[in-house]
C-alpha cells in the first residue's frame, strides 16, 4: 500500500492561497530591476529632448561664470535650469517607479508578505543554509549568474563590434553625425542588453514558480483532510441526511393517523391518502415500501384507518406521486 504521507499531489487553490499568505509566491528579483531599466532606456531620450536646450545653455554659461565667479550670478543662472530639468525629470522617475511597482505586483500581488521578513531559525541553520547554497536552488542561482554574464557579454561584443565598424566606415561624416550614430547605437546597445537580462529574469520567474509549486506539494492525506474541511466530513454529512430522513419519516407517520384510506398491494407497498370535498384530488400524506409500508399499515390499523387492497393503483401512486 502506498504511503499516504508522501507528497505526490499538486497543490490545491486553497494551499496556493495559504502559501501566498506566507510569502511563498513565484518571484524574480531581477524582473523589477530590468523592467525599470528598460523603461528608462526608452523614456530617457524622450525627456532629454526637452531639457537639452537648458543643458546647452548651462554649459555655454560655465566659461562666463568662471571668469566672473559670483554666488548670486551662479544661482541666477543655475537655479532656473535645474528647476526646469527637475520638472521634466520628476515625471520620469515616477514613471520608472510605477513600472517597477507594477512588475512586482504582477509577480506576487499587492499584499505585503510579512512572513518573508519574520525571523526564522531555519535562516540561521547551517544545514538549511547548506541546502540552499549547494542544493538545486543554489545551483540554479549559479547557473543564472553565469548565463546572465555570458549572454550580456555576447550581446555587448556583437553590438560594440558593429558600432565600431559603422564608425570606421563613416570616416567622411561630420563629428556631430558620428556623435548621433554613437548615441543611437549606444541606446540600442543598452536596450538589447536590458532585453536579454529581462528574458533571463522571466525564465528565472518560471523556475521560481515551479519551485514554489514543488514546495507546496501535498500528500493524499492532506488533500483528503482539506476536502473534509471544505465540504464537511462524509460521515457527518451522512448522519445529517439520515437525521433529516428520520424527521421527515416521523412527520409522515403522524399524518397516517389522519388519512382517510391506505392503499396496499398488500404487503410490499402502502400509500396513505387524505381527501375531502374542498380538495381537487386526493393527497398522498405518506407512502413507503418494505418496513416503512408495514409501519404505515400498523399505524392505520391502530387509528382505524381503512386498508384497501388495490395492487395496480398502490404501485402507480407509489412510483409517480410525492408525499404532500
Amino acid at each position: 500500500m502506498a504511503d499516504s504521507s508522501v507528497k505526490t499531489e499538486q497543490p490545491t487553490p486553497k494551499k496556493l492561497k495559504e502559501g501566498a499568505k506566507q510569502g511563498q509566491v513565484p518571484r524574480s528579483a531581477d524582473i523589477a530591476a530590468w523592467t525599470g531599466l528598460l523603461a528608462l532606456s526608452f523614456l530617457l531620450p524622450f525627456f532629454i529632448g526637452y531639457v537639452s536646450d537648458d543643458l546647452q545653455g548651462l554649459l555655454k554659461m560655465i566659461p562666463e561664470i568662471a571668469r566672473e565667479p559670483s554666488p548670486t550670478r551662479l544661482a541666477s543662472i543655475v537655479m532656473p535650469a535645474l528647476l526646469s530639468i527637475s520638472i521634466i525629470m520628476i515625471p520620469l522617475l515616477l514613471a520608472i517607479l510605477l513600472v517597477t511597482q507594477v512588475s512586482g505586483w504582477v509577480q506576487g500581488g499587492a499584499r505585503p508578505h510579512l512572513a518573508r521578513v519574520q525571523p526564522k531559525t531555519s535562516k540561521i541553520s547551517p544545514q538549511q543554509n547548506g541546502k540552499r547554497i549547494f542544493g538545486t536552488r543554489g545551483l540554479w542561482e549559479l547557473a543564472k549568474q553565469i548565463l546572465k554574464v555570458s549572454v550580456i557579454g555576447l550581446v555587448l561584443w556583437v553590438v560594440i563590434t558593429r558600432t565600431v565598424e559603422i564608425i570606421f566606415e563613416s570616416g567622411l561624416l561630420s563629428l556631430s553625425t558620428l556623435t548621433e550614430i554613437a548615441a543611437s547605437e549606444g541606446t540600442r546597445l543598452v536596450q538589447v542588453v536590458i532585453a536579454a537580462g529581462l528574458a533571463i529574469a522571466v525564465a528565472d520567474y518560471f523556475v521560481s514558480q515551479r519551485r514554489v509549486r514543488r514546495e507546496l506539494m501535498m500528500s493524499k492525506r492532506e488533500v483528503k483532510e482539506e476536502l473534509k474541511q471544505s465540504e464537511g466530513d462524509p460521515l457527518l454529512r451522512a448522519a445529517l441526511r439520515q437525521r433529516a430522513l428520520d424527521a421527515s419519516r416521523n412527520r409522515m407517520m403522524v399524518d397516517v393517523a389522519m388519512a382517510d384510506v391506505v392503499l396496499v398491494n398488500p404487503t410490499h407497498v402502502s400509500v396513505a391518502l387524505k381527501y375531502n370535498q374542498a380538495m381537487g384530488a386526493p393527497r398522498v400524506v405518506a407512502k413507503g415500501a418494505g418496513v416503512v409500508a408495514a409501519r404505515i399499515r400498523e399505524i392505520a390499523t391502530e387509528n382505524r384507518v381503512p386498508l384497501v387492497e388495490d395492487v395496480p393503483l398502490a404501485r402507480a401512486l407509489y412510483r409517480n406521486c410525492e408525499v404532500g
